[in-house]
């Protein structure tokens, strides 16, 4: 899924454990929320699931490996993520 804004772009990639442990929707209803053909994405409204992130802290571990460590690579795995200050890492996403 790609978001963007006024000041930048980013690309969302999403499993559905992930997904659901998140945002409690399939990662594939999430691309139901993305805009339709021949609409411009920066003129359309963030999906409920990712406005909700907004001005929340997550904390990710990401896995960097021969594969993605490269000067030009700009594709990392996030590997375990949390969202609490307290919480022990979470294999498998939030």
């Amino acid at each position: 899924m790609s978001v963007t804004d006024e000041t930048t772009e980013g690309l969302f990639v999403c499993f559905d454990g992930v997904m659901t442990k998140l945002h409690s929707i399939r990662a594939n209803e999430a691309g139901h929320f993305l805009a339709g053909e021949g609409v411009k994405p920066e003129e359309t409204q963030a999906p409920p699931f990712v406005a909700a992130m907004e001005g929340k802290t997550y904390i990710f571990q990401v896995r960097v490996s021969s594969y993605n460590f490269k000067a030009n690579h700009q594709t990392l795995t996030i590997s375990r993520c949390k969202t609490g200050r307290g919480e022990a890492f979470k294999k498998g996403g939030c």
